[in-house]
């Protein structure tokens, strides 16, 4: 039988600004696994697992210090509910826990909510010297890849800054992040590009497999796109923060 105290307690944070079409990903694709899965506990796995387990073998040589992926075509679109904010809420301790929770551009105002979970998968976006728009990074947050600067859009320096603090202080979880180059822009916008539309896709799986190694096993109850749950966003229910 699982012991279900040896799971940290796990969450799974969005974070970004969906007013600017592409940087808004992050709280898509949490609200796509909250909307398009149920999560129960997967006993045969071991839960010990790091972000070096989830590299692809034949992109180790490319790119070691994190895995760059490139995405298959998005899927064709399905009626979606309005993608809402996903609340945190208190815990039992000793049960195993999986939370899932849009961060939107909170910042600083997440240290709280960070500092309850032992392991954190964050969902955003980046900015990656000689990276294209749509180009995937998976790394443990203590060991940012070179190419990764911290230094895009106002929310990403935040973010980076938030964590930073944590860890000044010694509060900061383990932290993977999954995410990817967004295309820039200047207008709003609730419309994702295609390239951030392909890069969903693989996004997607990644988490699944990272949540998969960490204990949760993934069934798919929906298969509702992002570019729908994007669309949704900027009729009811979602809003930059």
């Amino acid at each position: 039988m699982i012991d279900l105290q040896a799971i940290p307690e796990t969450l799974v944070l969005g974070v970004g600004n969906v007013l600017f079409g592409d940087e808004g990903l992050g709280v898509h694709l949490a609200s796509l696994l909250q909307q398009n899965y149920h999560f129960t506990i997967d006993d045969q796995t071991e839960h010990n697992a790091t972000v070096s387990d989830h590299r692809a073998p034949h992109l180790a040589a490319i790119r070691p210090a994190h895995v760059l992926m490139h995405a298959s075509p998005p899927r064709s679109p399905q009626p979606a509910a309005p993608c809402d904010r996903l609340p945190f809420r208190p815990r039992d301790h000793l049960h195993a826990t999986l939370d899932i929770v849009d961060g939107g551009t909170l910042g600083p105002h997440l240290i709280p909510l960070l500092a309850d979970y032992r392991r954190v998968l964050l969902l955003d976006t980046i900015t990656a010297s000689g990276a294209a728009p749509g180009e995937v990074f998976c790394f443990d947050y203590q060991q940012v890849p070179a190419p990764v600067t911290g230094r895009g859009s106002a929310h990403e320096v935040e973010m980076h800054q938030t964590l930073a603090m944590m860890r000044m202080a010694g509060d900061l979880p383990q932290i993977t992040v999954l995410a990817v180059v967004p295309t820039i822009i200047s207008e709003t916008t609730f419309k994702l590009s295609p390239p951030i539309e392909n890069a969903a896709v693989l996004m997607e799986e990644k988490a699944l497999e990272i949540l998969a190694g960490w204990g949760f096993r993934g069934t798919q109850v929906a298969s509702t796109p992002v570019a729908e749950i994007a669309r949704l966003c900027c009729r009811e229910g979602c809003r930059a923060t």
